[in-house]
């Protein structure tokens, strides 16, 4: 079992304060949901980017999903270039259940490999669950937890396609979370200027573009490989789309304008036949 490890601090250790909290946020939030392939959501504490995130994953009927792939930045540095979890997960929530099945079968195609250390003391996948938790309501979803440090575009590209030809023989209903801030610790005219620039290719599904101006713009995004996978993974069942739903940064909450941190929600929309 993978115990929480943030909570109390990123978001509220007590399950009543933390209902809350979820629930105010899901109050100010007017999206209809729509059929999309994967959500592009942040994962500071949920002061900062608690909203956005809520705005991310209820943009989505969490009912037709059976499986949630969530993919993180590993910011500690710990356990393999990509590592799956094969534990169950708790929050103050629960307990959310591991798709072992479609955990172990997805290093049979590509470099990840089955690794709990590398989710031992990282927060990006954690802060995503509750809030799954919360807006799935009594419906059972499992989880697979995928912990990036190796984020290039031929890595991201090769388990794009792992997870989608596995969720395909497995006749799996999944939905991505590319768990990612955007921009880090600059001012927050620049901050939102590049992630604008940033944002701008994935609504057009080019992910290489996407890649390019990252690069090319030296933006620090700290789960851009997380993104390029869904990306890829959009552009493989067929692009329908992708909506920008909510932008913000950290200094709408501080009042700090000089250094920010960018926040993005977007979904990417199935292809409608």
């Amino acid at each position: 079992m993978r115990l929480p490890v943030v909570s109390g601090s990123f978001y509220p250790r007590n399950k009543k304060q933390l209902t809350e909290i979820l629930s105010s946020f899901k109050n100010k939030i007017k999206i209809v949901p729509a059929r999309c392939y994967g959500v592009i959501s942040p994962h500071a504490g949920y002061v900062y980017s608690g909203e956005t995130a809520v705005a991310a994953l209820s943009s989505v009927d969490l009912k037709e999903v059976e499986t949630v792939v969530i993919l993180g930045p590993n910011h500690t540095g710990w356990g393999n270039a990509i590592g799956i979890s094969s534990e169950d997960w708790e929050t103050p929530l629960g307990i959310i259940k591991n798709d072992i099945e479609l955990s172990e079968k997805i290093p049979e195609m590509c470099l990840a490999k089955i690794d709990n250390n590398a989710h031992s003391n990282e927060h990006s996948i954690e802060v995503q669950l509750p809030l799954i938790q919360y807006l799935a309501k009594n419906h059972q979803i499992k989880i697979v937890a995928i912990s990036m440090i190796d984020q290039t575009a031929e890595s991201c590209e090769a388990l794009a396609k792992a997870i989608f030809k596995i969720s395909n023989d497995l006749n799996r209903k999944i939905l991505i979370v590319a768990s990612s801030d955007f921009t880090h610790y600059e001012a927050a005219d620049i901050v939102e200027k590049k992630d604008r620039k940033l944002i701008a290719p994935l609504l057009a599904g080019d992910v290489k573009n996407f890649e390019e101006t990252r690069k090319s713009e030296n933006i620090s995004c700290c789960g851009h490989g997380p993104i390029m996978v869904l990306a890829y993974y959009a552009n493989l069942r067929g692009f329908g789309g992708a909506e920008l739903l909510r932008y913000t940064h950290s200094g709408a909450i501080t009042g700090d304008y000089t250094e920010v941190v960018g926040y993005a929600a977007v979904r990417f929309l199935e292809t409608l036949f």
